[in-house]
């Protein structure tokens, strides 16, 4: 069963599409990865399903009701920590939270318990009655993921949960995320892949508001275990040649230190190596080097979100 569908959804600024035609599913109980590059559209989809923005066109189903038809009854299931928390640093931690309850319209009798379950899961048993303005990054970033998960939602939406935070922080925080996942749905964004790949059973992965690839992460990897990639550097490239050296193969180029880089996709078992220096050598164009690579899972990731990760 699916918590989350996201139909054929579109954004547009101006003349910019932030998201385009995008479709996935989050099945009900996993920890579900949102991947891509800084301005991806990731948070501009994750404010589309939480209900704070609509979409140009497409749907959104949160537990199989229509978020723009359903916004009040929606947002009662979702918790969510978009971008930077929204704290008040003037505020106990505890009375925080209290006061995210009551804007939940949680009943009077259950917020303690509510307010308990929180601070419990979060480790913030040691400042509950701290100023949040006086807490570390690490332990505002916790208020933050608390505030989304104190009214007992069914689905958690995390922004790039660790952004900002030092590695010990990183590591608590996943472990926290792990542990919400055994009471929650959780839809976690994030630039980094090895945070994802650590902690997902399934990823969506986005560029320039474009879906690339959604799916388990073993489905994935085997999606690209039979394929591999040739690397060939030459000293000069005529931009002339683009069309004619894309019957031979699909391919990206960009310049290096020493030339140009050709990056090549192929099927284990194909081998155009013979026909490629050929062309090389008869176009004049200084072969330096010509080297095949398998393809594993994160090199994936890394082409799809930009080809590096930050």
């Amino acid at each position: 069963m699916e918590s989350i569908i996201v139909d054929s959804v579109t954004k547009i600024y101006g003349s910019r599409k932030a998201v385009d035609n995008l479709s996935f599913k989050v099945k009900k109980g996993s920890i579900h990865g949102f991947l891509g590059p800084n301005g991806a559209g990731k948070t501009t989809t994750m404010k589309m399903i939480a209900g704070v923005i609509p979409p140009a066109h497409g749907n959104i189903y949160i537990n199989g009701n229509n978020v723009q038809e359903n916004l009040l009854k929606v947002k009662a299931s979702l918790g969510v920590l978009l971008e930077n928390p929204p704290l008040y640093k003037d505020m106990e931690v505890r009375d925080y939270l209290r006061y995210v309850c009551q804007l939940h319209k949680v009943e009077k009798s259950k917020i303690n318990d509510y307010l308990d379950y929180a601070i419990e899961k979060l480790d913030l048993k040691d400042v509950e009655f701290r100023l949040i303005g006086n807490l570390s990054k690490g332990y505002k970033q916790r208020v933050g993921v608390a505030q989304a998960i104190v009214n007992k939602p069914d689905i958690v939406i995390l922004d790039e949960p660790t952004v900002g935070l030092d590695p010990s922080s990183v590591i608590e925080m996943r472990d926290l995320i792990k542990e919400l996942a055994k009471e929650h749905t959780v839809l976690l964004s994030s630039h980094l892949l090895h945070e994802i790949s650590l902690i997902c059973d399934e990823v969506t992965i986005i560029k320039d508001g474009l879906l690339q690839a959604t799916g388990p992460v073993e489905q994935i990897a085997q999606e690209v275990k039979d394929k591999e990639k040739l690397i060939v550097k030459v000293k000069k490239w005529d931009s002339n040649l683009n069309q004619e050296f894309s019957k031979l193969a699909s391919y990206k180029i960009e310049q290096v230190e020493e030339g140009f880089q050709l990056s090549i996709d192929q099927k284990i078992g194909e081998d155009s190596r013979d026909e490629i220096a050929k062309f090389i050598v008869q176009n004049d164009l200084g072969l330096l080097e010509l080297t095949k690579e398998s393809l594993d899972l994160e090199k994936v990731f890394l082409e799809v979100t930009g080809g590096k990760h930050d």
